[in-house]
């Protein structure tokens, strides 16, 4: 089921400061925003993170890790990789149309 929840989005230096052992400079965090809203948890990899830019919505990242402990409460944090960093290489693969030259 697809659900949506407004979330603090933390820079990759805050979030690394959170999570030093599993994120990178191509990673971004979120917490939901308060108690009425959940952030990703295990079993959503590969979910959305949607950010509104000009009024328009923006894939910003994709799920990748979640905190299990805390999954859907206000302190749970979610760990979503960047898009903008591979966007070329998503292109390629969308020209491509095949998925086995995409797999690195």
């Amino acid at each position: 089921m697809l659900r949506w929840g407004k979330n603090r989005v933390f820079d990759g230096h805050l979030c690394h400061q959170l999570h030093s052992n599993n994120t990178n400079p191509n990673m971004v965090c979120s917490s939901p925003h308060d108690s009425l809203h959940s952030s990703a948890c295990p079993g959503d990899s590969g979910s959305s993170l949607i950010c509104m830019q000009d009024s328009k919505p923006v894939l910003a990242g994709v799920a990748s890790q979640a905190t299990v402990k805390q999954c859907g409460t206000r302190n749970s944090i979610a760990i979503f990789t960047k898009i903008v960093p591979y966007l070329s290489w998503i292109k390629q693969c969308m020209v491509r149309f095949v998925r086995l030259s995409c797999i690195t």
